[in-house]
């Protein structure tokens, strides 16, 4: 017998359907025209299904684009394009690279290795980690790779049967600075890559890393005060751990050595796209391709593909056209016009980050970026400021976190049960501090030095 859904979640689902239709009520004028009223009406609506989690993710994902053509903002060719653009295809071969590399072992022993040469401590592994983080980043820049480095670190705290405090909460912090802080300085097609493309910049790998290295000590820095701010409750020395998982997987095996090989290339491939001009897509397609050509590749490295953030990061790019089709962008533009007319373009850039922190808190980033990117863009342009620097500042800003919620991947972290949620809340609370007064005093400088 089918369970009868819970009272609660009837009425959230009744409300995220019907409180936004409200704004049906909401008079026509000249500049807030039907378009734009219908616009932001089934947004909130979609926006509220990906907050509150009561409709599954794929669902709410499959019917975006198919709500702006019904609705008549968008044809149907234009409400579809973005899932034959090269972020959807980057994307699907980030997860089958990331699917092979866990099947051969590849991405465990690059992480065992490192946090072995680091030392094992407590210090030592969160260095690891972020040096293990930035390798596999950089070869198969996929959500997945946090998701895996996520319950490495669990497993960690069981296996020295750590009890929930500073200590097994500053490794599981670790996990999170090397896979989604590193960011920041790490171009990522579908995550901050996602925002770029809704405004029209084109990005290669290098070019993001020399315009954000700035970030780099940061990092660094961040990964120093998970020691400072968590400071160790019980001893904690994993050298020998992480050697002998080395020795159970074994020596090096050929499809590794083969997949070593394939990614040195196509790290190679990435460092020069600035110079041969060819479309990072040729690499990331390709590489998926050679690995099952070399017999590295399954089958069932395809079938774990998660679709469903696909499908995400598609419908979010709609958000974008339907919000540029129906004259959003332009309408937010100008009703914030008179509050930052006459602000110069560093308190715009700072600006832009604010809104960012702001916006995560009462959404995902992946909604943030999708409806809010392309208003964002077109007030720098009336400003003078360039939709790129706005972007990577405002992307910077959805970086800042301080409760699980505030991104999917983080929900992963906490419920595995080695955080409390005051501390939590005080690494991140700490961590938008030092962002913060780093943003300040040293980001946004270095790229208006750079002319970003």
């Amino acid at each position: 017998m089918t369970q009868a859904m819970p009272l609660r979640s009837r009425l959230i689902r009744w409300a995220i359907c019907l409180l936004p239709l409200t704004l049906f009520l909401v008079p026509v004028t000249d500049s807030f025209t039907s378009p734009i009223r219908t616009f932001f009406a089934l947004t909130l609506v979609l926006i509220l299904c990906l907050c509150l989690g009561q409709i599954d993710m794929m669902i709410t994902a499959f019917a975006i684009p198919f709500v702006y053509y019904m609705s008549g903002l968008l044809p149907m060719g234009d409400a579809l394009s973005a899932y034959s653009g090269g972020i959807i295809w980057i994307g699907a071969a980030c997860f089958i690279l990331v699917n092979t590399l866990q099947r051969i072992g590849l991405m465990s022993r690059i992480a065992y290795w490192v946090i072995y040469q680091t030392g094992g401590t407590y210090r030592g592994f969160c260095f690891g980690m972020l040096i293990a983080g930035c390798v596999l980043n950089i070869i198969a820049p996929a959500p997945q790779v946090a998701t895996v480095m996520f319950f490495l670190c669990a497993s960690v705290c069981r296996e020295f049967n750590m009890k929930v405090g500073t200590t097994s909460a500053g490794i599981m912090f670790a996990s999170v600075i090397a896979c989604n802080t590193t960011q920041l300085f790490l171009y990522m097609p579908t995550q901050q890559g996602v925002s770029l493309a809704i405004v029209g910049e084109n990005m290669t790998w290098i070019t993001y890393l020399i315009q954000n290295a700035v970030f780099i000590p940061l990092i660094v820095l961040l990964c120093f005060l998970i020691t400072v701010i968590l400071p160790k409750d019980e001893e904690f020395n994993g050298r020998e751990y992480f050697k002998m998982k080395l020795t159970e997987m074994g020596p090096v095996s050929n499809q590794e050595k083969i997949t070593a090989v394939i990614m040195v290339i196509f790290v190679a491939f990435l460092l020069t796209t600035t110079y041969t001009k060819f479309p990072i897509e040729y690499g990331f397609v390709t590489v998926p391709v050679v690995l099952f050509i070399a017999g590295v590749g399954q089958t069932e490295d395809i079938v774990k593909v998660n679709f469903g953030v696909l499908l995400m990061i598609g419908g979010c790019m709609c958000i974008g056209a339907a919000a540029g089709a129906a004259g959003a962008g332009a309408w937010i533009a100008q009703a914030l016009m008179p509050i930052l007319n006459g602000m110069n373009n560093y308190l715009f850039i700072f600006f832009s980050y604010v809104f960012g922190v702001v916006m995560n808190f009462l959404m995902t980033p992946m909604a943030a970026m999708s409806a809010l990117s392309q208003p964002l863009a077109g007030i720098a342009a009336s400003l003078g400021v360039s939709s790129r620097v706005t972007m990577l500042s405002f992307c910077a800003g959805l970086e800042q976190w301080f409760l699980p919620y505030e991104v999917g991947s983080l929900v992963t972290m906490f419920s595995l049960g080695f955080v409390t949620m005051k501390d939590f809340i005080k690494f991140g609370l700490a961590k938008i501090a030092v962002v913060t007064v780093c943003m300040l005093a040293v980001v946004i400088p270095y790229w208006m030095l750079l002319g970003v």
